[in-house]
């Protein structure tokens, strides 16, 4: 790749740019910045060692350049700012996972291509860049520096460490005579992917800056190379056309990125390292634009609608984004966590069609292009939910029913809870049979049925039937409250007592549930026992007769 000219205390720096490539893979024109691999150890990389590294063509009006880049997730490619800047994503082809430039396999043409924020083209300072794959890719992703790495990365930079870099760029850089600052035209690219064996020593900032004094940025750069190799008056380095590259080092007992090529002088002079762009200044942004929700769906209820996502969780596992999820029409939004994987619009109106965009909220300044979906809240009702359980203690003894008739008295008292989407007419059927026998007991007049809400507000006018003289029917829809959540249903009961039944008896109560089959019917308030069915019968417990 050419290095850009950048002066300093009249020091002239070349920035590693995207090289012009001709099909020969001779250097054919110089366009913007880049590098490449050079130096006495260079040679072609091993597969199996960068299946994360992306071959990355950009169309520049008649010239093609040349640009390496990092699968840092399933869908986004890592490369260096200066290669993508001012182009168009169409114009960008990517080859993630390949290895030889003859055969690179199948392009990916981004469907979107973003900028670090904080990207200088003067300084070079927030060399980054991420392009979207419009499909994700099976090349594994390189690892990203967690937080907890950072003093590891510092260790191996005070140690002179190697680190490892790779790409397709120049494998000889001669200078010029008509630009001493740049890479010949007749100079060649690579046409398998390089390395350097042993890699390329990481080196201080201190000593860094004092390579390049006032064109270096710490916090955004990282320099590496510049150690003698086996010609000591040539250094191992990346060159032009290796810019967006990866420089990876071994951190904590694993590979991670901890650089992105981008600038220096020439390629492979003495006291002229290669410049990176250092991945960590970026992490936020990068790790914030990567998780984002890339695909989301949208299932709707009565009066509301779900969007759920699969979280990222692997890419960045130490840090969790707000994703904020937006409705139209009527622009209302809800927010949750990534690692949630849903947030849920209630209190929307019935049978309304709605477009949702979801993508992180950033605290980096990250703005990936928002995942999208459709839903509609439901027309017609889709199940009825609901379960019931002993509330409190019953109470019972021999006392005449109000019409004189002998009977024992059953107090019961049962909790109702509907489930959150709770909209079903609440048809309930109680019956009483002797435990032991199974034999149903016949309910008297003057039995009754209340019910009371959690506030304790009681009603006194109960909507009941018998519909035989062994069965108990509560009938109820959301005007009556039993549409709520939970409320609290009480049942005093006669039951008349049989010839033969023992002073000591097992009095068992079943709660039978009924569902219309018919949506439409469940909802009505006309006719709300048409089409119904036993859904389940529940004993929720039983009395001993005194």
């Amino acid at each position: 790749m050419l290095r850009r000219l950048v002066t300093a205390a009249l020091v002239a720096l070349c920035l590693m740019g995207a090289v012009a490539v001709g099909a020969s893979g001779t250097a054919t024109a110089r366009a913007g910045v880049g590098a490449r691999i050079v130096g006495p150890d260079h040679g072609a990389a091993n597969p199996a060692d960068w299946p994360f590294v992306a071959l990355q063509y950009i169309q520049m009006g008649a010239r093609t350049s040349l640009c390496g880049g990092s699968v840092v997730s399933s869908r986004w490619v890592l490369t260096a700012a200066h290669c993508v800047d001012d182009v168009q994503a169409s114009a960008v082809s990517l080859y993630p996972g390949a290895y030889t430039r003859s055969n690179p396999g199948p392009p990916q043409v981004p469907d979107s291509a973003l900028l670090f924020p904080a990207y200088s083209s003067e300084s070079r300072s927030g060399d980054f860049a991420l392009l979207r794959l419009p499909s994700a890719t099976s090349a594994r992703p390189v690892a990203i520096p967690a937080p907890s790495d950072d003093a590891a990365i510092a260790a191996a930079q005070a140690a002179g460490s190697a680190a490892q870099v790779a790409g397709w760029g120049l494998t000889t850089c001669t200078p010029d005579p008509s630009d001493p600052y740049s890479c010949s035209p007749t100079d060649a690219t690579a046409t398998t992917l390089q390395s350097v064996t042993g890699g390329v020593p990481l080196i201080t900032d201190t000593a860094c800056n004092g390579f390049y004094p006032g064109d270096f940025i710490a916090t955004t750069m990282i320099c590496a190379g510049n150690a003698p190799a086996s010609n000591p008056s040539l250094r191992n380095d990346a060159c032009s056309g290796d810019s967006g590259g990866p420089l990876t080092g071994a951190v904590n007992g694993r590979s991670v990125l901890v650089g992105v090529t981008s600038w220096g002088f020439l390629c492979g002079e003495p006291d002229y390292p290669g410049v990176f762009g250092r991945v960590t200044a970026a992490r936020d942004w990068l790790c914030d634009t990567v998780t984002s929700p890339t695909a989301i769906g949208a299932t709707g209820g009565r009066n509301s609608v779900t969007v759920t996502w699969t979280p990222d969780t692997s890419t960045c596992g130490w840090r969790d984004p707000q994703v904020k999820v937006t409705a139209s029409p009527g622009g209302a939004t809800a927010t949750a966590a990534l690692s949630a994987g849903s947030v849920t619009f209630s209190g929307l109106p019935r049978a309304t069609a709605y477009s949702f965009s979801a993508s992180v909220v950033s605290s980096s300044g990250a703005q990936p292009p928002a995942a999208t979906a459709s839903g509609s809240t439901s027309s017609l009702p889709d199940a009825c939910t609901q379960t019931f359980y002993q509330q409190g203690a019953r109470t019972w003894r021999n006392q005449a029913a109000p019409n004189g008739t002998s009977a024992v008295r059953v107090l019961s008292r049962i909790r109702v809870y509907d489930d959150p989407e709770s909209w079903c007419r609440t048809s309930l059927t109680f019956i009483f049979r002797e435990k032991r026998t199974q034999k149903r007991l016949s309910q008297l007049p003057g039995s009754t049925l209340g019910y009371r809400t959690l506030t304790g507000r009681d009603f006194s006018a109960p909507v009941v039937s018998w519909p035989t003289t062994k069965e108990f029917r509560f009938e109820g829809s959301d005007p009556t409250g039993l549409g709520r959540k939970d409320a609290r249903l009480v049942l005093v009961s006669y039951l008349k007592r049989t010839r033969g039944m023992p002073a000591q008896s097992n009095i068992e109560l079943v709660v039978v549930r009924r569902i219309p089959t018919n949506p439409a019917q469940a909802a009505s308030d006309t006719n709300p026992l048409f089409a119904q069915k036993n859904s389940f019968g529940t004993a929720v417990g039983w009395a001993t007769v005194s």
